[in-house]
């Protein structure tokens, strides 16, 4: 079946949301029969668990999708098959989600050919929409930052000096940084040096504001003493980096290891 029009996208959407019976295979050679479906919003695919299981069946989140791939082309099915537990001629039905930044793996093999091949197109088409719904969100944030910075050049000339930046950003963003961070990012931002940023130079600045936020709401979640430390003295002491490192990042413990300088 392929996707020619919005009839059979709606049909297939439909059919996902009703679930089918996929059997889902792990390394060690285990398999499970679960009936897989879509959820009525179209945010994740999960399964339905029986009433005695009082955990919550696992969600997979369309947007943390990064690849479907068909057939047998990874290195657990293709172990699987070395050790006699998949036959290679039932290639047609299996398929493998990549997820989590390709961390992890959902290998799964359908009754069919039929099936396998609606799972495989119809999460595709969620994951190249999600993707459309992105990129237009990222250009109506880009367009929103750009409308502010003419607003805030008073004078038409087409840049915003440092005192005009300190109040954009209190204006419009309610930014609050340090005085020393403000003049790390703005020399960063200022490409021409000249002490005043354009339109495309204030959105690096915006951007280097932002990632710093990101980053200091990631650290509040794994360091303990973080109760009275601001975004400029935030730190993850030794042991809660490598825990971070381990637990979080999934970075192997011997990796680090390798990686850390003799003492």
């Amino acid at each position: 079946m392929s996707i020619t029009n919005n009839e059979d996208v709606t049909q297939l959407l439909i059919e996902m949301k009703i679930g089918s019976e996929l059997i889902k295979r792990k390394p060690n050679g285990e398999k499970y029969s679960r009936q897989v479906y879509l959820d009525e919003h179209e945010d994740f695919v999960s399964y339905r668990q029986s009433e005695k299981f009082f955990s919550q069946p696992r969600r997979y989140y369309i947007q943390e999708i990064n690849e479907i791939r068909l057939d047998l082309q990874t290195s657990t099915f293709d172990q699987l098959v070395n050790y006699d537990v998949v036959d290679r001629s039932h290639e047609q039905y299996a398929f493998c989600i990549f997820y989590n930044n390709y961390r992890d793996e959902l290998h799964l093999m359908a009754k069919d050919e039929h099936t396998r091949d609606m799972w495989v197109q119809g999460l595709q088409y969620l994951i190249d929409r999600h993707g459309q719904k992105q990129q237009r969100h990222i250009i109506n944030e880009t367009n929103w930052i750009s409308n502010q910075f003419y607003m805030a050049d008073k004078d038409g000339s087409g840049t915003i000096s440092k005192d005009e930046c300190r109040q954009l950003l209190k204006d419009s963003f309610n930014a609050n940084i340090s005085e020393d961070l403000f003049e790390i990012y703005f020399e960063e931002a200022n490409e021409s040096g000249d002490g005043n940023l354009t339109s495309d130079e204030f959105l690096k600045f915006f951007h280097l504001l932002t990632r710093r936020k990101d980053l200091y709401k990631i650290m509040q979640q794994y360091v303990k003493k973080d109760d009275n430390q601001s975004m400029n003295t935030i730190y993850m002491d030794i042991d809660e980096l490598l825990y971070f490192l381990q637990n979080v990042q999934n970075v192997n413990k011997s990796i680090i290891h390798l990686k850390s300088p003799c003492m």
